[in-house]
């Protein structure tokens, strides 16, 4: 009787499915917990006040991994040179 995983040994074919099935489903997971998606502009609220943000609006452009369970994101402003890393309890929709 062969063991449980041995058609994934003999048909690399289906191991390489497997893998990108697992890798998507991964995906979608980071994705569907996030609030924010991306594009969507936002207001930050960096808790380090070492970091100061500029008050203008700031668009997602990256959702991250979670890191302790908190939702991370890639953010832009148009009035800063670089992009920011923030935590989603730092950020809130715009208000209008």
């Amino acid at each position: 009787m062969p063991a449980v995983g041995d058609e994934f040994a003999r048909d690399p074919e289906l191991h390489m499915h497997s893998e990108a099935v697992g890798s998507a489903m991964a995906l979608e997971t980071i994705m569907t917990s996030h609030k924010f998606k991306v594009g969507e502009a936002v207001a930050f609220h960096p808790a380090r006040l070492a970091m100061p943000a500029s008050p203008h609006e700031y668009k997602i452009v990256r959702l991250l991994p979670a890191e302790g369970g908190d939702p991370l994101y890639r953010i832009r402003s148009a009035a800063e040179p670089f992009d920011r890393v923030a935590k989603e309890r730092e950020l809130s929709h715009m208000t209008q």
